[in-house]
């Protein structure tokens, strides 16, 4: 499975997110490229205690769900829900200077991997109690699934 803790995968999403440009398009749903930025970078900062989006209990959250989400989908349906903390059009940030945001959302990616197997991530917003090693799949997953929207 792929991760955000092997170097060569995070190589790889970074190059993918180095095309975006701030006048992308998605393929479908409303986020802007702007608004992706901090949409990707949000729930690594939830991950690492440095922004809060409180787990929502839901069908993610359970044991089945978690799976199928995580392991037994290999990509995620179009337009799935988002947490209201890391939708811009609720309560999530919106992008503010692009290549700031996009600077960010890499040094971010970069201060996660850093991270010591064994850390012990916050909750995730959907899914709850995660591994290290679930939290590096699901962050890898979470990127490709907006590289793709984006058509990168």
């Amino acid at each position: 499975m792929a991760t955000l803790f092997d170097p060569q995968q995070r190589a790889h999403q970074i190059d993918r997110l180095k095309k975006l440009s701030p006048d992308a398009k998605p393929a479908s749903g409303q986020l802007t490229a702007p608004d992706l930025l901090p949409h990707l970078t949000d729930p690594i900062l939830t991950a690492m205690g440095e922004y809060d989006a409180p787990p929502k209990k839901s069908f993610l959250s359970t044991r089945f769900g978690r799976w199928l989400l995580i392991y037994g989908m290999k990509q995620w349906p179009k337009s799935p829900p988002t947490h209201p903390r890391y939708h811009p059009g609720i309560e999530g940030r919106k992008g503010t200077d692009f290549e700031k945001d996009k600077t960010a959302l890499f040094e971010t990616i970069e201060r996660f991997a850093s991270m010591p197997p064994g850390t012990q991530f916050k909750e995730h917003s959907a899914f709850g109690k995660i591994s290290y090693k679930t939290w590096g799949f699901v962050m890898n997953k979470h990127i490709d699934h907006h590289c793709r929207q984006f058509g990168l």
